[in-house]
């Protein structure tokens, strides 16, 4: 009873698997293609990350020296207003 249900699937099998095979060999081509899209898209992302690491990079010590010479000018406008004598300041009429 055994061989009068393996030998239709066997030949069912042996039928349908060479329909699949072109099928499955377009796939596989599509499949390495879009893989290799997908790398080389991930290699061009990574350069991009790596451009604008160091673009974030020279703007942080950029924004840094900003910072210190507002401060510093800041201190320079404090320290000349407390140097300029009242008596310098325009009387109004």
């Amino acid at each position: 009873m055994k061989s009068r249900i393996a030998v239709p699937l066997l030949a069912a099998t042996l039928l349908l698997t060479p329909g699949c095979g072109p099928d499955l060999q377009k796939e596989n081509e599509a499949l390495k293609a879009e893989t290799k899209t997908v790398r080389d898209e991930n290699a061009s992302l990574m350069e991009k990350v790596q451009s604008l690491d160091a673009e974030k990079k020279t703007l942080t010590t950029n924004l840094e020296a900003l910072q210190k010479q507002v401060a510093d000018l800041e201190k320079a406008v404090a320290a000349a207003k407390k140097a300029a004598p009242a008596s310098a300041a325009p009387k109004r009429k």
